[in-house]
């Protein structure tokens, strides 16, 4: 008979129904408690779905007790979450509802309300940036909650809920790279700066300065720059001494020293490729503007 009906509801009204049948009636004085058992069974299509027919034998397959939340595997489906893990965080989430959806209605609403709880405040601790993205997600998931009628109903909201979060973490991730290599670099300036006049300024002891080594600093750098931390310091230096050469009357000696170069051959090649043209040729340039100007 609930079959026929099923089939006549589908066929005229298009939709699904679910049906339950109670335990035979003893009389006037065992309705409420039937009506109430009939109510209840009904919340069973959370796990046997839409279109089921429910029988109060159906309620005996069911876990009466409450829950024990599995702590190690919420753990670890944080743990995938914080690592931007997408496809292992669902599966994560799928072991730990194999048992929660054997459990009545009631448990399970509130297993997936502690569990997304616990995603959320664990995530926040590791990224508090994502405290207005992560809140506006949480009430997302629990108003969806609220309208679900089937264990696919909340799978399909869990894992709306999990992708969105992985998706914060990992660029809550990148941004605190980015951030954290930015200031890198200004470290890397700032020492540059305030020692390019020391001859034995490197990358080896700036890294030891600041405590990282030389190769992580060299690629942060070069990636921020466009160039060495080695061309950096003597594009740095070799400006610096054209500003000496053009603005004072101090020895050539004296300026390579205050900038930090050494005369040798080396320093004359190196001046040549960064401005163009020799010393030699620089100086008398520079006169020659000066006539002109006068």
């Amino acid at each position: 008979m609930l079959l026929d009906v099923q089939e006549n509801v589908k066929r005229c009204m298009d939709i699904s129904l679910s049906a339950a049948y109670s335990t035979f009636f003893k009389g006037v004085e065992h309705l409420p408690s039937m009506y109430h058992n009939m109510k209840d069974s009904l919340l069973l299509k959370m796990k046997y779905g839409h279109g089921c027919i429910i029988s109060p034998y159906m309620v005996d397959e069911m876990d009466t007790g409450s829950f024990q939340f599995p702590t190690q595997k919420a753990e670890q489906l944080c743990q995938a979450i914080e690592g931007s893990k997408t496809e292992q965080s669902l599966e994560l989430y799928l072991r730990i509802t194999e048992q929660l959806f054997t459990y009545d209605y009631n448990e399970i609403i509130s297993g997936s309300i502690h569990l997304a709880y616990t995603i959320y405040t664990d995530i926040l601790q590791k990224f508090p940036g994502l405290k207005e993205e992560g809140t506006f997600l949480l009430r997302e998931f629990l108003a969806a909650l609220q309208d679900s009628e089937i264990s696919g109903d909340i799978a399909s909201h869990m894992e709306t809920f999990i992708r969105a979060m992985c998706a914060g973490t990992e660029e809550a991730r990148n941004s605190s790279s980015q951030q954290n290599n930015n200031q890198i670099t200004q470290r890397v300036c700032q020492i540059i700066d305030r020692e390019y006049s020391d001859p034995a300024l490197c990358l080896s002891s700036i890294a030891e300065e600041i405590g990282l080594s030389p190769n992580y600093i060299g690629q942060i750098f070069k990636a921020s720059q466009q160039k060495s931390v080695a061309q950096y310091i003597l594009d740095l230096r070799m400006d610096t001494l054209a500003y000496y050469l053009e603005n004072s009357t101090l020895p050539l000696s004296r300026i390579l020293e205050k900038v930090g170069i050494e005369k040798n051959n080396y320093f004359y090649t190196q001046f040549k490729k960064h401005f163009g043209i020799s010393l030699g040729d620089y100086r008398k340039k520079k006169k020659l503007t000066e006539k002109e100007e006068e």
